[in-house]
C-alpha cells in the first residue's frame, strides 16, 4: 500500500479524533517527521516532542489504514508501558515481552483488522519472536507434537512454553507479570541473534530512559492519567510485584454445584493431614472401663459369674478431636477472574478443613481470608508458581493443594526439589491448562463445567 506524507498525517488525524486509549495525550504534543534514520516509528517526548516515521517501512508492510493505526497505537502503548514498568535495565527478552503484551492489547481491543498486521509481519517468526503474533491452528498442532515427546530437550520445552502462552495471552488471560516471568527464562543472546538476522521490532527500543521524564509536570501527569483510563477499561492490569493491590471477590448468587463438592471431597480426603489446631472436629472411639456390666464385653460378663468382685468392664465411648486440614494456595492472578467467585464459594464450604491462614498467590504469596463467602487478600495481577514452591519449602506442610487455572510458568527441577517430601496436588477449572502442572509432576483434578452464575461478570 502506497502511503505518502499527507496520507499518513490524515490517518494520524483520524486516530487522534477517535482517541483510543486517550492517545491524544501523546500525539497532540508531537510534530511528525519522516526519515529513513529510524527503522519503523519512534516517539521522542521532551522540550521538542517528535514522532519519527519511516514511510518506506509503513508502505511496504501495512495493507490498509487500519494497520497503519495499529502501528501508531503500538508505539503509543510502547511509550506508556516503558514508563509505568520502570525497569532498571531493559533486555532484548523484556522488549519481546512488552511488545507481545502491546500486540495482545491491540488485538483484544480492535480485533483482526488491526492485529492482522502483527499476524502477517511476524508470520514466519522463529522461537521467542512467535510471541509477537496471534496464535493460529499451526501453533496448536506444533504444541501437541511437542507435548507428545517423552524426553524433551530444554529448547523443546521453551518452544512448548511459548506456544502454550500464545492463546491465553491473546485472549486476555495473562498480564505483564506473566510475560515478564517468561522473558526471564528466555535467552537474550538468542533473541539478539534472531534480531541480527534481519527481524526488526516495531517501535522505538533503543532508549532505556523514562520517555516522560523531560516533560512539564502537568503534561506528564496528563499522559500518566491516560494510562489510568486504560486500566479502568480492563484492557491492561498494571502490576507492581512489590506492592500487591487489595482484592475482594463477590459472593455467589447461587449455591456451589454438587458436582464440584463430589470432585473436591476425594482430594481433601487424600490431602488432609493431622493438625492439633484444626477447627474441624471428628468423633474418635475411646475405650474405658467401669465396674458396670456391659453385654458387649462378654469376657467381663463371664468373669462376673464366678468372681465375687465385679470386674472392670470395657465400655466404648467417643471423644471430639481435631480432624486435620490441608494447606491451600489460591491463584488470584488476573487470568483467574472468570472463576474466582465460584471457587471462593467452594472453598468457603470446606473452610474448617483449610489450614489457617490459607494463602493466595500472584507474584507474591500473601495471607487470605474468607468471611461470609467473600475473599479478602492482595494481588499483583501476575503469576509466579516459583513463589508457591519457595513458600512450601519454608513452611514444610506434609501435603498442599494449589487451586489455579494452570496458566503458570514451569518451576525448574532444582526449585521443585526444595519442597522435599511434601505431596502437592492441584485443582483447576474445566477450561484451565493442566499441561505445565503435569510436567511438574503434580496430580491434577479438573472441576466440572462451572455454571454461568458462578463467573465474574
Amino acid at each position: 500500500m502506497k502511503i505518502d506524507e499527507s496520507y499518513f498525517r490524515a490517518i494520524l488525524g483520524d486516530l487522534i479524533d477517535e482517541n483510543p486509549f486517550a492517545c491524544q495525550a501523546v500525539y497532540s504534543l508531537c510534530a511528525v517527521e519522516f526519515t529513513p534514520d529510524v527503522q519503523t516509528l519512534q516517539v521522542t517526548l521532551g522540550e521538542r516532542s517528535v514522532m519519527e516515521v519511516n514511510l518506506e517501512f509503513v508502505s511496504e508492510n501495512c495493507m490498509d489504514e487500519f494497520e497503519v493505526k495499529a502501528v501508531i497505537l503500538h508505539e503509543f502503548l510502547h511509550v506508556l508501558l516503558r514508563h509505568t514498568t520502570r525497569f532498571k535495565r531493559i533486555t532484548p527478552a523484556i522488549n519481546i515481552a512488552l511488545d507481545a503484551v502491546i500486540n495482545a492489547i491491540i488485538h483484544r481491543t480492535f480485533g483482526p483488522r488491526y492485529s492482522g498486521f502483527m499476524r502477517r509481519y511476524y508470520n514466519d517468526a522463529p522461537g521467542p519472536l512467535k510471541l509477537l503474533r496471534i496464535h493460529d491452528e499451526r501453533d496448536h498442532e506444533e504444541g501437541h507434537r511437542l507435548y507428545q515427546i517423552k524426553d524433551p530437550t530444554a529448547q523443546q520445552l521453551q518452544e512448548l512454553e511459548i506456544l502454550e502462552t500464545l492463546y491465553p495471552l491473546y485472549n486476555g488471560r495473562l498480564v505483564v507479570d506473566d510475560l515478564l516471568d517468561l522473558s526471564n527464562r528466555l535467552r537474550s543472546d538468542e533473541i539478539e541473534r534472531l534480531l541480527g538476522q534481519g527481524w526488526v521490532l516495531i517501535g522505538g527500543h533503543s532508549s532505556l530512559d523514562d520517555p516522560l521524564k523531560d516533560l512539564e509536570v502537568d503534561v506528564r501527569n496528563k499522559i500518566i492519567h491516560s494510562f489510568g483510563g486504560i486500566k479502568k477499561e480492563g484492557i491492561w492490569e498494571e502490576s507492581n510485584p512489590h506492592m500487591p493491590s487489595p482484592l475482594s471477590s463477590q459472593p455467589r448468587q447461587s449455591g456451589v454445584p454438587a458436582a464440584w463438592r463430589q470432585s473436591v471431597l476425594p482430594v481433601l480426603n487424600r490431602l488432609i493431614s493431622p493438625d492439633p489446631f484444626s477447627h474441624a472436629r471428628k468423633q474418635v472411639p475411646v475405650p474405658f472401663v467401669l465396674p458396670v456390666l456391659n453385654p458387649t464385653d462378654r469376657r467381663g460378663w463371664l468373669r462376673s459369674l464366678w468372681n465375687p468382685l465385679l470386674p472392670d468392664i470395657t465400655w466404648e465411648g467417643s471423644q471430639s478431636r481435631p480432624s486435620g486440614n490441608v494447606q491451600v494456595y489460591l491463584d488470584v492472578s488476573g487470568s483467574m477472574g472468570e472463576w474466582i467467585n465460584g471457587i471462593v464459594g467452594l472453598l468457603a464450604e470446606f473452610l474448617p478443613h483449610i489450614r489457617m491462614p490459607f494463602w493466595a498467590f500472584s507474584t507474591k504469596v500473601v495471607p487470605a481470608t474468607i468471611r461470609d463467602g467473600v475473599l479478602s487478600t492482595r494481588t499483583t495481577g501476575g503469576t509466579r508458581m516459583g513463589e508457591v514452591y519457595r513458600h512450601i519449602a519454608s513452611t514444610r506442610p506434609e501435603k498442599a493443594l494449589i487451586v489455579t487455572d494452570g496458566f503458570i510458568e514451569n518451576v525448574p527441577f532444582n526449585q521443585r526439589k526444595l519442597i522435599g517430601s511434601t505431596i502437592v496436588e492441584a485443582l483447576i477449572p474445566e477450561k484451565g491448562c493442566d499441561k505445565v502442572l503435569k510436567r511438574m509432576g503434580i496430580h491434577v483434578t479438573v472441576l466440572p463445567e462451572l455454571p454461568d452464575s458462578g463467573r465474574r461478570r
